[in-house]
């Protein structure tokens, strides 16, 4: 790991966790202007029985919730979306 560049995790994302697969996600964060751009990137390998092309969207979901979540608390404090009164 590289302090304040890089963060590294290891495992399967739901829904992979109930897979013989494996995966790496990284973020990599750097200085941009004002601000700081985030790259996620994740890696799976290992075996999916209903494949990866029907399992893919399904991840792609829940990495982009993951980002929503840190923007909003990044932003707001909060990681979930104000509740409606």
């Amino acid at each position: 790991m590289q302090p304040n560049q890089i963060l590294r995790r290891q495992g399967g994302l739901e829904p992979l966790q109930q897979e013989g697969a494996a995966g790496s996600l990284t973020w990599s964060i750097k200085p941009v202007g004002a601000g700081t751009e985030l790259t996620q990137r994740y890696v799976v390998g290992g075996y999916v029985p209903a494949g990866t092309v029907k399992t893919a969207p399904l991840v792609d979901r829940v990495l982009a919730e993951q980002i929503g979540r840190l923007m909003r608390f990044l932003e707001t404090g909060a990681p979930a979306a104000a509740k409606p009164r």
